[in-house]
Formats: structure tokens, sequence, C-alpha cells
């Protein structure tokens, strides 16, 4: 298996059905595909090639970084934005902004300004609340997928290094990687960084909470690291 689709349902006129639940069908499917994709990131064979191909060609899959809006999200953007967390009701908002809780919020923003999508933070944010993804409750891997798809990118989570890199150079075409906790624990939660390149041997990527400046680690720790790899294209 190289990639997976996570499903998504439409309304009666059409629409991709923003709805955090799955069947139990399609979650069993999803199970087994997680568990493949898993194995094969973690495969110290694929990543040992990466490693070698991003030192034959340096900077081969630098993405096009003029046309990516970054927003740190310690900003005052992030600040102004209020979001509930699980439990609380609107009247309650005052209680948590996007500079503390916001980080998939500000990469779904920057992929999809990427693609020329015109959508505001504010509005990501809505569709977070209505869609019931609270950043207590676990599904937050799967706003990623579903906001890709109602927004008309395609969307994958890969399972191939050696894909992603080679795509990456294409310029309609951004990575995505959902990093442990471990990697940076100064940080609340798992951390979501957009891939700006690969090449002699690092990763280099866009980290919300780091600032605009792109951050760098080597390969092999990046990927020890990966719990989800999402291929977008538009």
């Amino acid at each position: 298996m190289n990639n997976y689709c996570f499903p998504h349902a439409f309304d009666e006129n059409g629409y991709p059905w923003i709805d955090r639940e799955m069947t139990p069908e399609d979650y069993n499917e999803y199970r087994k595909a997680m568990d493949d994709i898993c194995i094969a990131l973690h495969n110290p064979q694929g990543i040992s090639d990466m490693d070698k191909m991003s030192k034959d060609v340096f900077d081969f899959t630098k993405v096009h970084s003029y046309r990516l809006t970054l927003v740190p999200q310690d900003s005052k953007t992030c600040e102004d934005i209020l979001y509930p967390i699980s439990g609380e009701t609107v009247d309650e908002w005052n209680c948590e902004t996007l500079k503390t809780h916001g980080i998939f919020q500000i990469i779904a923003y920057t992929v999809l300004q990427y693609f020329g999508k015109e959508v505001s933070l504010e509005d990501l944010t809505k569709i977070a609340v209505y869609g019931g993804w609270h950043h207590k409750n676990g599904t937050w891997w799967h706003y990623i997928d579903v906001i890709c798809q109602a927004y008309g990118l395609g969307v994958l989570r890969e399972s191939s290094w050696k894909e992603v890199y080679e795509k990456l150079s294409s310029g309609n075409f951004l990575a995505v990687a959902l990093l442990d906790h471990e990697m940076f624990p100064e940080v609340t939660g798992n951390s979501l960084v957009l891939i700006t390149a690969i090449n002699n041997g690092k990763i280099e990527f866009f980290h919300p909470k780091k600032g605009t400046d792109f951050c760098s680690e080597d390969i092999s720790r990046f990927t020890n690291y990966t719990r989800v790899l999402w291929g977008i294209t538009g």
C-alpha cells in the first residue's frame, strides 16, 4: 500500500459533508490502512534510501516558498481569533485562542492559500467548531483530510518517503507531517508541520509555533517521529 484516502460523505446538494464521525466499516479499513502506512513510513531501508537520494540531488525538492503564506502561532493574528476547547459553550470562547490551540487551522490555511483557495483562519476555526473538531477529542488528524477535500484538493495519507520526495519538486504538491510530542516536548501536544524541502540529508519545515523561519532536522530523526504524512495536490 502506498497511500490512503480518508473517506468523506456528501450532503443532499453534493457538497462534502464536514463531519468527524466514521462508520464502523470505514473505521476498520482506516485502522488497517494506518497500521500498514506506519510500518512503511518507519522502514529503516526506506528512510536510508531517501537520505541517500536527498544528498545526490541537492535542493531538488525546495517548495516554491514565495507562494507560502506563513502565520506564526505566537502572533497577534492568532491571539485575536477565539477558539473554544472541548465542552465549552459559545459564551465561553474567551478561554482559548488560536495562539494556544490553533496549529491545525494554521497549517490548513497555509496549504489552502498555496493552492489559491480563498478562506480565512476565522472560517477554518468556525468549521472546526461546527464539525466538532475540538482539540481534546482526538479527531484532529481527520480535519486535514476533510478540509482539503472540501476545498477541492487531492489529499492522501502517504507511506512512501521516496514518492513524497519526488513529488515535492513539481510545484503542485505539498507534504504535511504530524510529529509525535516527543519531537518538540516544549510544545503542547503533537506538532503539525509543513515540509518545505528535503535535501542534503535534512528535512526543512514550517512549524507555526517556531515562527516563520524554517526549521531543519536530520531525515532519520524527523521520520522516526512522524505519525502521519499527508500528500496534498491542487
